[in-house]
C-alpha cells in the first residue's frame, strides 16, 4: 500500500507539472496518510477515504500509461506514413537548377539563348559553375539531345574550335575530339582560316558549321558533368549531394547505411537554414529524419558526424532552446513541423535519413 501510495504522489507532481491537476488535493491526501496520526477512529475515516481516491486515481494513472504508449505508437506510424508520401513527391535531379540531365553521358546542359559572339558565350558559361562550358559533343545521341533542346534554332555555339591551330579542332572542356568516332560537320571538312569557332544548326538536322567567333552571334549550350552519383540530388548551395534513406532504421543503423552508400557519405550535416530548408523539401511532410548531429561522445557537445564544425552561434534549428534529455543523444529533423530538430533516443526510435557528400 505505501508504495502504490508513492506512485499516486509521483503522479500527482507529474500532473501538476502537465497542468492537469491540483497538486494540493493529493499532497494532502499524502499527509493524511504519513503525517501525525490521530484518534483511530479519524484514522480509520481518512484510510477509507484514501482507498476511495486511490481507485480512482490509479484508474487515471493507467489511462495517462496506455495514452503515452498510444501517443509513441502514433509517432512511429505517422512517420511511416508520411514518409511514404513524401517519396511519391521526391523529384531526382542531379543537375544544378535550371540545367536539364542526359543519362547517356551523365552530363547537366543548359541553354543560354541571349545572342552572344562565340567568346561571349564562352565567358558566359563558365561563369555559371565550376565545369562549365560551351559543350562538348561525342556522338549522335548527345547531338540530337542538343538538337531537341533548341528545336528549330538556328545557330548555336558549342566548345568546339580551331583557335589555337587551324584544322586542330579542340574542345574546350578538354574531352578528346575523335572526329574517326563522331563528327557533325556539314561538309566532310571547315575550311575557312577565318571562321575558327563551331556552331550547331538544329534546323538544318544538327549539322555543324565553323563560323566568325567575333562577327556571328548566337544562342548558346553550356554543359557540366553532373555532379553526384546516381541516385543521389545535388543542392547547389552547399555544392552536395544527398541520399534519401526511406528505411525506417535506428540513428546508429542509419549511419552506417549512409557510410556504405559512397566514400565520403554521412548523415547529413545542415550548416544555413537554406540547406535545412533543402532537406525538408525533400522528404515534404514527413515526421522524423535522422540527420549527422548527437552529443554521444560529451553529454550537450554536439557535433556533425562528417567532421563538419557544430557553431549554434550561426545555425541551429532545435525547436527549443536548447536539447536537455540525457538519454537523447542524436537528433532527427521534423519536415511536418516546419524543419525543427529534436533530440531522440539513438537506439529506441526509427526513422528515414538523409545522407550527405561533397559533390564531384
Amino acid at each position: 500500500m505505501r508504495e502504490f501510495l508513492w506512485i499516486i504522489l509521483f503522479f500527482s507532481v507529474f500532473n501538476k507539472l502537465k497542468g492537469n491537476a491540483n497538486i494540493d488535493d493529493h499532497l494532502d491526501l499524502f499527509d493524511s496518510i504519513f503525517g501525525t496520526p490521530d484518534d483511530e477512529e479519524v484514522q480509520r475515516n481518512k484510510m477509507h477515504l484514501c482507498s476511495c481516491d486511490t481507485s480512482k486515481l490509479e484508474d487515471q494513472l493507467n489511462k495517462t500509461i496506455e495514452k503515452m504508449t498510444n501517443m509513441e505508437k502514433t509517432i512511429q506510424r505517422l512517420s511511416e506514413l508520411t514518409i511514404g508520401m513524401s517519396v511519391e513527391e521526391y523529384t531526382l535531379t542531379k543537375c544544378q537548377e535550371g540545367w536539364s540531365y542526359y543519362s547517356q553521358t551523365d552530363s547537366c546542359f543548359k541553354i543560354i539563348t541571349d545572342k552572344l559572339s562565340w567568346f561571349d558565350a564562352k565567358a558566359k558559361c563558365e561563369s555559371l559553375a565550376i565545369g562549365s562550358n560551351l559543350a562538348s559533343v561525342t556522338n549522335t545521341q548527345e547531338n540530337e539531345h542538343i538538337k531537341g533542346l533548341f528545336a528549330g534554332r538556328v545557330g548555336i555555339w558549342i566548345g568546339l574550335n580551331d583557335i589555337t591551330q587551324e584544322g586542330q579542332f579542340e574542345w574546350l572542356d578538354g574531352t578528346p575530339f575523335k572526329p574517326d568516332v563522331y563528327a557533325g560537320w556539314s561538309n566532310p571538312s571547315p575550311g575557312d582560316a577565318l571562321e575558327d569557332c563551331v556552331a550547331l544548326w538544329p534546323g538544318l538536322n544538327g549539322y555543324w558549321n565553323d563560323a566568325s567567333c567575333t562577327r556571328f552571334q548566337f544562342a548558346s549550350v553550356c554543359k557540366m558533368q553532373a555532379k553526384c552519383q546516381e541516385g543521389w540530388s545535388y543542392d547547389s548551395q552547399t555544392d552536395s549531394c544527398f541520399n534519401i534513406i526511406t528505411d525506417k532504421l535506428s540513428w546508429l543503423d542509419a549511419k552506417t547505411r549512409c557510410e556504405s552508400l559512397a566514400p565520403g557519405s554521412n548523415l547529413a550535416s545542415v550548416t544555413t537554414a537554406q540547406e535545412n530548408e533543402h532537406i525538408k523539401g525533400l522528404f515534404a511532410s514527413g515526421v522524423g529524419i535522422w540527420i549527422g548531429l548527437n552529443d554521444i561522445t560529451q553529454e550537450g557537445q554536439f557535433e556533425w558526424l562528417d567532421g563538419t564544425p557544430f557553431k549554434p552561434d550561426v545555425y541551429a534549428g532545435w525547436s527549443n532552446p536548447s536539447p536537455g534529455d540525457a538519454l537523447e543523444d542524436c537528433v532527427a529533423l521534423w519536415p511536418g513541423l516546419n524543419g525543427y530538430w529534436n533530440d531522440a533516443s539513438c537506439t529506441r526510435f526509427q526513422f528515414a535519413s538523409v545522407c550527405k557528400m561533397p559533390a564531384s
